[in-house]
């Protein structure tokens, strides 16, 4: 939740009126599954499959923090903000208002944020990403 906070006020900075941005649960499911296989693999790359079927328009941002431990998430939602500040091209994605939705997940130094253009549906309690997360998370 900071790391879309932190995206709304930028957005809402650079455009000069309030921006919505807004956290989407339905969407970690995947997001989560996929930063666990990046941690699992102890590699970095992006997802080659649909992000979201249900989307318009979708983004994924991947990276490594080489810091091991943050006071609090807050700290840690800056970093990830600034790190992918840093790239020109990560940045716009960030900054794109054509992405009011996203997700973010972190393990152990690996994180993804994906952004999408509508909310994520999660359709019932059978959906397999959602019992493929339940699984890892209990």
């Amino acid at each position: 939740m900071e790391y879309v906070k932190i995206i709304k006020n930028e957005r809402s900075k650079l455009k000069g009126i309030p921006v919505d941005v807004y956290y989407d649960s339905n969407l970690l499911y995947d997001t989560y599954l996929f930063n666990h296989r990046l941690y699992k693999e102890q590699d970095l790359y992006h997802y080659n499959g649909t992000i979201c079927e249900e989307c318009v328009v979708s983004a994924e941002l991947c990276g490594y923090s080489t810091q091991d431990e943050y006071k609090d998430i807050k700290e840690l939602a800056n970093a990830i903000y600034d790190n992918f500040k840093d790239s020109p091209r990560h940045h716009a994605i960030q900054m794109d208002e054509g992405y009011s939705y996203i997700s973010i997940s972190y393990i152990s130094n690996y994180y993804v944020v994906r952004l999408a253009s509508f909310p994520h549906n999660v359709v019932g309690s059978q959906n397999k990403s959602r019992i493929e997360f339940e699984k890892l998370v209990r």
